[in-house]
């Protein structure tokens, strides 16, 4: 399994798991699922916008083209997430 795809590196453990109790999905879009889920040491409430998608290989193993092409696309949603600046946005996290 590749740690990196087109020179991206592949998170394998998200301080999603270990910060934070995942409760309710708000809402789904093209990109994920927004989920209300809560600090796991403090207890406060957040919305967070959870990105997934699976890898797909092909019959030798490699990433396929369409794969390394929602990536990117992902990385762009990413981004632009990053660049949001507002008092009640929590800024991205691996």
């Amino acid at each position: 399994k590749p740690d990196n795809i087109d020179g991206i590196p592949l998170v394998t453990y998200p301080r999603y798991q270990s910060e934070f109790d995942q409760r309710n999905p708000l809402g789904r879009g093209g990109f994920g699922t927004v989920f209300q889920c809560e600090n796991a040491l403090d207890g406060s409430q957040y919305a967070i916008k959870k990105i997934r998608i699976k890898s797909q290989l092909d019959l030798d193993g490699k990433v396929t083209k369409r794969f390394s092409q929602k990536l990117h696309r992902v990385l762009r949603e990413v981004k632009i997430l990053a660049l949001l600046d507002h008092p009640n946005i929590v800024r991205y996290c691996k």
